[in-house]
């Protein structure tokens, strides 16, 4: 009782301190920072919105860096957006009934290092390689000219009811790793990603009247026939936006960070949304003691026309149906989507060979937050509900370690990923204790920030916080 007593007393001050934020132009513009880590690659693009034709029009030019052991005779890239296109159309919800507008990215040129050069289809859909000879340790410029069309489809990229998800929009370098080039499909079961941290340098330019949310923080305004955004990114994985002309925004501050809620104006008089923002601010708050720190300036929870809820650097999508939901649906999926900032972006892992890493530490940290913010009933009756979910598939059949090409649905990937790879960290909580778990969440901030964090590396970490008969549970759970 205590706890939700405290929990409600500071649910009314974050919203009594919520400030509305009435031109956003102004007051959203930082002092721009040197990059964290100036030798990570940087993307530098610049985009331009065409609202009635719904196409962005892009310039964008990489500083890359071979850091591999060996040269490259090529380099791949993801065009995400050719997921998109009438021949594909991979949809979380499965319905693309009424699609007008397909997706597709469209490379016209690639210059490197002055030099024109022949591009090709790579082995899927959504990729392209460039022949060339990139040299060990040796960097190149690499300029691209493309347009992107975007989809009649409210996905992570898309358009619908006037506002823009652009998620995966842009084309960005495959990763290279023991493995060699991932070249993995955008699959349509879990988040198909896998990417290196990166700097990026952002404008894009908009019509007048319209907001654009972004992974990166605000470092300048340009007002012309157009409205031109000039965001910066430090050491991020992906580079999102959202966009659209319905956008309000209230914010609040927590440590070093400004949160942000941006809502559609037809719900500026909805009661929960100082709650919405308030979800954020205490995720940060919480997850920065517990985990380690948030490093961005600024923090987005963006309601848009999305089915669920989907995380980015320093920014998610969150349906904006879960307003018309429950509180505790939409506090659990911004808690859900914020903890990712730690599991996916600052500690990375292969999505779609591993995805269950990300998605089960989220998932039980989610939980956690109900543990330390609301009390120890609630985060015990969450954990008994993923027992039942996970009982009534069969304990037994269901193998947390394997890849998303190994599922037929959601369901299935749901149960495995996120009930049963979270539960094993509850197993450690009753085992260990409390203590035991924020040090072992300490342990993967210190050792795998800004990192690939892979199965041998997980179990490794729970070995050395918690022992070796750890082990135990995560044989009997893994597999």
């Amino acid at each position: 009782m205590k706890k939700i007593v405290l929990l409600m007393a500071l649910f009314l001050m974050v919203a009594c301190q919520a400030e509305e934020i009435s031109d956003p132009i102004v007051s959203q513009v930082y002092e721009e920072d040197a990059y964290t880590d100036s030798d990570l690659d940087e993307y530098k693009i610049d985009a331009v919105l065409d609202d009635e034709k719904r196409v962005i029009d892009v310039n964008q030019v990489i500083t890359y860096t071979n850091r591999e052991n060996v040269d490259l005779d090529k380099l791949y890239f993801h065009l995400y957006p050719n997921a998109f296109s009438k021949e594909a159309q991979p949809s979380i919800t499965g319905n693309t009934k009424g699609v007008e507008n397909f997706g597709a990215i469209e490379v016209s040129s690639i210059i490197i290092d002055g030099q024109v050069v022949d591009f090709n289809k790579g082995p899927t859909l959504t990729s392209i390689y460039v022949p060339f000879d990139f040299k060990m340790g040796q960097t190149y410029k690499i300029e691209m000219a493309y347009q992107v069309k975007v989809s009649d489809t409210s996905e992570r990229f898309g358009y619908d009811g006037g506002i823009y998800n652009l998620g995966n929009w842009y084309p960005i370098i495959s990763v290279y790793d023991e493995d060699g080039w991932n070249l993995d499909p955008y699959l349509s079961i879990g988040d198909p990603f896998y990417s290196d941290m990166a700097n990026y340098d952002i404008h894009i330019s908009v019509p007048s009247d319209f907001i654009v949310a972004a992974s990166g923080y605000t470092i300048e305004t340009l007002q012309t026939d157009l409205l031109t955004y000039h965001f910066k990114g430090d050491r991020m994985r992906d580079f999102a936006m959202v966009i659209s002309d319905q956008f309000e925004i209230i914010k609040e501050s927590v440590n070093e960070t400004d949160v942000y809620l941006y809502y559609p104006k037809s719900l500026k008089k909805h009661k929960w949304l100082d709650d919405a923002l308030a979800y954020g601010v205490d995720s940060i708050r919480l997850f920065e003691e517990v985990i380690g720190d948030y490093p961005y300036k600024t923090y987005s929870v963006v309601l848009t026309n999305f089915p669920s809820g989907m995380e980015y650097p320093g920014l998610v999508f969150i349906s904006k149906g879960y307003l018309l939901n429950s509180q505790a649906s939409l506090r659990n999926v911004i808690v859900h989507e914020t903890v990712h900032q730690w599991f996916y972006n600052i500690i990375g892992d292969d999505e779609i060979d591993e995805g269950w890493i990300d998605e089960g530490l989220t998932t039980y940290f989610t939980a956690y937050y109900e543990k330390e913010l609301i009390d120890e009933d609630t985060y015990n009756t969450t954990m008994e509900r993923y027992q039942s979910r996970v009982d009534a598939y069969g304990f037994d059949d269901i193998v947390v370690a394997k890849t998303s090409y190994e599922f037929d649905n959601w369901n299935d990937y749901g149960v495995s990923a996120y009930s049963k790879s979270a539960l094993v960290y509850h197993e450690l909580y009753k085992a260990y204790g409390d203590d035991k778990v924020r040090e072992f969440a300490k342990y993967l901030y210190e050792n795998y920030a800004y990192k690939i964090l892979k199965e041998e590396d997980l179990r490794q970490s729970i070995e050395s916080v918690f022992g070796q008969e750890a082990g135990k549970i995560l044989d009997t759970w893994w597999y």
